[in-house]
């Protein structure tokens, strides 16, 4: 965590009241929209029955992007209906059926709602001119089933589009915009393709400071393709020569283009990534920046690649990232996302930390993170869609800082569920909603006021302190959401206790989640059991909050609930518990094991059972699935050993044949690619402490019912004694919520 002392001067971000905005972007690329896509669109259907209809459609989808370019995420939605109509009636002209594939999937984040409409603009798309066609293929890359060639299409699209009357001579901001966006989402294989584009830049006839611009963004993206994204100590002398070489070429090009075209940002936004490769002053970092952002005050790309070159790892520190996120709170321009780029300050620092509520509390921006939270809950005219990520955004930022009131204004209005985006954000700090939701209530006094008191014990507080405190709380005063927070709270104290006595310690559920964190994942408690209702997310994670170093076995139930004709994103989705997990980190993978179960397409399952990577795992095992199939999961003396529904799956397999090396962890649950809408229950979720003869085949049962009545007193001196790297980070991650902010202290490491 970023020491207490450590406050770094900053200087203000410059602000020219004639400095262009992305606003003033967003005006010019639906003017570039409708002249270049739309109109050629209308000649193609002029004579549909349809066609007054589908220009009205079309222009009203310009002008929500326009409006919502800070969240265009579902800013289409309130369109699907009408797009659906258009596209019943038979219209399959390739903008209106890519726009519908948009507006569809807008609706639900769905991508199986505009899977058919995307296959009509995909049949369609050569009617397109190359920019358009360059749109559709980077929607068409972000769905299920790509086959790869869809990146060199688009990349040879890109190049197309440079000459073939995509762009007017005065939409030159939009072109090369455009061109830098797909220089950064494609990476070719071949250095070659990068040197291609280039010269077809080169041989164009769009401006010298244009040509310059994206000559040296093409030197930055090839010096970065010849180091490789390795650590530093795993680049050979050859990759580093390269490397050089294209910075110094696109030093050269980048700065006589900035010098032609001040009033740019592109140019001088690259700079800043070419000073981080070459290890520059921080002043002349920064310059580059306030070019870039005097250029274009709210251009969020220099935002982006300066506080990427504030890191720990290249030139800077935590310290430095948090201060300047300070000062773009500081600048109070809410209509702007740039007072926001605190929060992503915060947030970037947290994802190497892993100790949110010490960040965004951290006396460097405890207030600025309570303005930037005020500040755009009391803009007026942001556009709804945008309003409604920044009310969201600024209810998370205001609870982690402590700015309990702040947060409950910022609940009311964000509404019954938190934005994506911001969920998103909770799950990459390892929080989400539920316990935020539950936090805000219990300090504030919404749930009584001894659960107030025991949520808030003064940070001097020991554990027994905070034991009493709980403990004092009588039962039958709370209400049904009180009493269930009250439990979670007793669970996290009384795990490692119940663990000691040799219990089966019964983990248990309940509608705040409260004792678990979460990476991501729709996770709900119902009637006792967990439930995860599928999204289509890669993977997601749920552990429970209270790190140990014991050797255990965790049993329980699993009920699958894939229907058969829903169609999977990939090859399999999966699900399975986990054993010392930990989070990744700097330089590290996730630790602990995975003990996987996976549904194919045919809806046959196999298991096996690894940890960061599935060739280092025990032997694959067909499986046939039953209506509850029970589970025992085993690790002690650096080996596994697991049994489903009845069978051993592995028997003492070395956790060093999967490079497991990781000496503590949480317990949890994982999940792949969770098919949308699909369910996964698990069942009498118990855990135990266990010695190496209990790695021995064991006849799976039910569970049985347990209750653990004693307090946890070994948590804290663990933490104290334990040196180990990964140790002080399974404490740190613990920060964040009542009863885990303080019930196992972080280190500063």
């Amino acid at each position: 965590m970023p020491a207490q002392e450590a406050v770094p001067e900053v200087d203000p971000i410059p602000q020219d009241p004639k400095a262009f905005l992305e606003k003033d972007y967003q005006r010019e690329m639906r003017a570039w929209a409708e002249r270049s896509l739309l109109q050629a669109a209308q000649e193609r259907w002029k004579t549909a029955p349809w066609a007054e209809e589908a220009t009205a459609l079309v222009k009203e989808a310009y002008k929500q992007y326009e409006l919502e370019y800070a969240d265009a995420t579902q800013c289409l939605k309130a369109l699907a209906p009408r797009f659906k109509a258009l596209l019943d009636q038979g219209a399959d002209d390739p903008l209106l059926c890519f726009l519908g594939a948009l507006a569809l999937y807008d609706e639900r984040l769905n991508w199986r709602d505009a899977k058919e409409a995307l296959k009509k603009a995909r049949a369609r798309s050569h009617e397109l001119n190359a920019a358009g066609h360059c749109q559709l293929l980077t929607f068409v890359m972000e769905q299920p089933g790509c086959t790869g060639s869809e990146s060199e299409e688009l990349f040879n699209e890109a190049i197309r589009s440079v000459t073939d009357g995509s762009y007017g001579e005065d939409e030159v901001n939009v072109m090369i915009r455009q061109q830098m966006d797909l220089l950064e989402a494609v990476t070719p294989k071949d250095p070659n393709d990068v040197t291609r584009w280039q010269q077809a830049i080169a041989d164009s006839a769009w401006p010298e400071w244009a040509k310059l611009t994206l000559e040296g963004a093409g030197e930055v993206k090839l010096a970065w393709m010849k180091r490789s994204s390795s650590w530093a100590r795993e680049v050979n002398d050859d990759q580093w020569r390269g490397f050089a070489e294209h910075l110094k070429r696109g030093r050269d090009v980048l700065a006589k283009a900035n010098r032609l075209r001040p009033d740019r940002p592109e140019a001088a936004t690259k700079m800043i990534t070419v000073c981080l490769g070459e290890s520059v002053h921080l002043s002349e970092l920064r310059a580059w920046f306030d070019r870039a952002v005097s250029a274009q005050f709210d251009y969020l790309p220099a935002y982006k690649a300066l506080l990427w070159a504030y890191r720990p790892r290249w030139l800077g520190s935590h310290e430095l990232m948090l201060a300047f996120g300070k000062a773009c709170a500081e600048t109070r321009r809410f209509e702007t996302a740039v007072p926001s780029r605190l929060m992503v300050a915060c947030a970037d620092v947290v994802s190497e930390v892993k100790q949110p509520e010490a960040v965004f509390r951290h006396p460097i921006v405890k207030e600025a993170v309570s303005l930037m939270s005020r500040g755009y809950l009391d803009t007026a005219g942001t556009p709804p869609w945008t309003r409604a990520m920044r009310v969201s955004n600024a209810t998370m930022c205001a609870w982690l800082a402590g700015d309990y009131p702040l947060a409950k204004e910022a609940l009311t209005q964000a509404g019954p569920r938190l934005h994506r985006t911001t969920q998103n954000y909770l799950g990459a700090m390892l929080q989400h909603e539920k316990m935020l939701r539950a936090d805000v209530a219990a300090t504030l006094g919404e749930y009584g006021e001894a659960m107030r008191h025991a949520a808030t014990p003064p940070p001097e507080a020991t554990l027994e302190e905070m034991r009493k405190r709980l403990m004092a709380v009588d039962e039958k005063t709370l209400s049904p959401e009180a009493l269930d927070y009250f439990k979670d709270g007793k669970d996290l104290f009384e795990f490692q206790e119940g663990l000691n006595k040799g219990d089966w310690v019964k983990i248990t559920p309940r509608q705040h989640l409260s004792q678990f964190g979460a990476e991501g994942g729709n996770w709900e408690a119902e009637n006792g059991d967990l439930v995860l209702t599928g999204q289509d997310e890669r993977w997601v994670t749920l552990f429970f909050r209270v790190p140990t170093k014991d050797d255990l076995e965790m049993r329980g139930e699993l009920v699958f609930d894939v229907p058969e004709d829903l169609e999977f994103s990939y090859g399999s989705c999966g699900f399975g518990p986990l054993l010392r997990w930990l989070p990744h980190g700097v330089g590290r993978s996730e630790g602990g094991v995975r003990f996987m179960t996976f549904i194919v397409k045919d809806r046959s399952a196999y298991t096996h059972a690894y940890g960061v990577s599935s060739d280092k795992s025990t032997r694959q095992q067909r499986l046939k699935l039953q209506a509850v199939n029970p589970f025992s999961v085993k690790m002690a003396s650096q080996k596994i050993s697991y049994d489903m529904n009845g069978k051993t799956m592995a028997q003492r397999f070395a956790l060093s044949k999967m490079e497991v090396e990781n000496e503590g962890g949480f317990v949890g649950f994982t999940a792949y690619n969770i098919p949308w809408g699909a369910k996964v229950r698990v069942k009498n979720i118990e855990v135990r402490k266990i010695t190496a003869k209990a790695l021995e085949p064991a006849v799976v049962t039910k569970p049985a019912e347990s209750a653990v009545k004693r307090v946890q007193e070994s948590l804290e001196a663990a933490n104290e004694n334990d040196r180990s790297i990964q140790w002080a980070i399974l404490a740190a991650v613990l920060v964040g919520g009542f009863f885990i902010l303080r019930l196992v202290k972080p280190s500063e490491g």
